[in-house]
């Protein structure tokens, strides 16, 4: 396989996650473009000599650094409806609500953390890289990720499933 074959492979299997990345952090779409185009071109040019032990945890890490250099957020989920704190069977539209009310109460490291866990699939070991932090910080912003959701959702009306702690 040539260099330029393996950097096409590489490049289809990892895009996705790369834009879905860079959206957590970049609103306009127009941004988001510009960051995955530079993002691809710096992976591009290093591509032939690229050393990393992870190629995957490296180009995503290129994909944060330059987009929350832009310092833009994602706007925050619409609101819960006011009545809808009581118990009830809530319908999809309710649980959609709700859980954009529970993850906009997360703070950004724990909402980037559980995206990467969870919409991007990356081991503890990729996120620790890609952040930048040890691997005991990534696992604490995960659990106290899911403590508050679990709190969120359940002090919305979402009733405790078997097997739900306390």
């Amino acid at each position: 396989m040539t260099p330029q074959q393996s950097f096409d492979q590489f490049y289809d299997q990892t895009a996705a996650a790369v834009a879905s990345l860079i959206a957590f952090h970049v609103s306009h779409a127009g941004d988001q473009e510009d960051v995955f185009q530079e993002t691809w071109w710096d992976m591009y040019r290093q591509w032939p000599h690229l050393e990393a032990e992870n190629p995957r945890a490296y180009v995503l890490q290129i994909a944060r650094r330059k987009s929350t250099a832009l310092r833009r957020r994602r706007p925050l989920p619409l609101p819960l409806k006011e009545d809808a704190g009581t118990p009830h069977d809530p319908t999809q539209q309710d649980v959609r609500l709700m859980l954009q009310e529970a993850l906009a109460s997360l703070s950004l490291e724990q909402r980037e953390a559980f995206l990467m866990k969870h919409d991007l699939g990356l081991s503890y070991q990729e996120m620790a890289h890609i952040l930048d932090i040890p691997m005991g910080t990534v696992a604490s912003r995960l659990h106290g990720a899911l403590n508050r959701l679990r709190q969120t959702l359940q002090r919305n009306g979402l009733r405790k499933t078997k097997g739900d702690p306390s």
